[in-house]
């Protein structure tokens, strides 16, 4: 797509829909931010976890009230 066409739609789409679009180059670098995060979260909280100590019974699955 030329620079022109991209107006064009750009224009396009604010006139009819009122939709504001913008075009940007495509990079081509990958960033996750949950990807890179979640281990050493995973990590963090399996170790505090490992610290705690919980009653017996604690996780027993509870009966819902029926509504």
């Amino acid at each position: 797509m030329t620079a022109e066409e991209k107006k064009d739609l750009e224009k396009y789409l604010w006139d009819k829909f009122k939709i504001n679009v913008h075009f940007t180059e495509f990079s081509t670098k990958k960033y996750d931010p949950i990807k890179n995060s979640f281990p050493k979260k995973l990590a963090e909280a399996n170790a505090m976890l490992k610290k705690m100590r919980f009653p017996e019974g604690f996780f027993d699955q509870k009966e819902s009230a029926g509504i």
